[in-house]
């Protein structure tokens, strides 16, 4: 009886067959491509205004671009209007305080995080205006 065992084992031994290995290749690619959004952006309220002195207000804009990825931010700002159709100019400037107006501020993307947009709302002194609420809606549009 050992013997059948020891035949029956060597016999299931030399039937075992090892397995074969192949392997290939696979490419894998993708084209990221240059996206910009707003990922964040807020109603502004400007400090109290007297003709005698000039306000300045952050604007609270955040955006995100692809890494690298260059924008160029633009705000189509338009003197705010308040009671009798009387106006109120204003400018948007960067954080020197340098007027913006039609050229824009340049950024450059930060990958997936955001960023603040370093912009504010300037009211200039010397504007005799009527007393009262003056307000603008302005479009914020990033070309990239």
């Amino acid at each position: 009886m050992k013997n059948l065992i020891i035949s029956i084992c060597l016999l299931l031994l030399s039937a075992t067959t090892i397995a074969g290995q192949v392997s290939g290749v696979i490419n894998v690619s993708i084209n990221v491509v240059d996206v910009c959004a707003i990922t964040s952006i807020q109603n502004v309220v400007l400090p109290t205004y007297s003709s005698a002195t000039s306000v300045t207000k952050a604007l609270p804009i955040r955006m995100q671009c692809t890494l690298g990825t260059p924008a160029r931010v633009y705000i189509d700002n338009h003197p705010m209007t308040g009671p009798g159709g009387q106006t109120l100019n204003y400018e948007i400037v960067d954080s020197h305080n340098n007027p913006i107006g039609a050229q824009g501020i340049g950024v450059v993307g930060q990958g997936h995080h955001d960023f603040s947009v370093p912009l504010s709302a300037r009211v200039p002194a010397g504007q005799k205006v009527k007393p009262g609420l003056y307000s603008d809606t302005s479009i914020v549009r990033i070309v990239f």
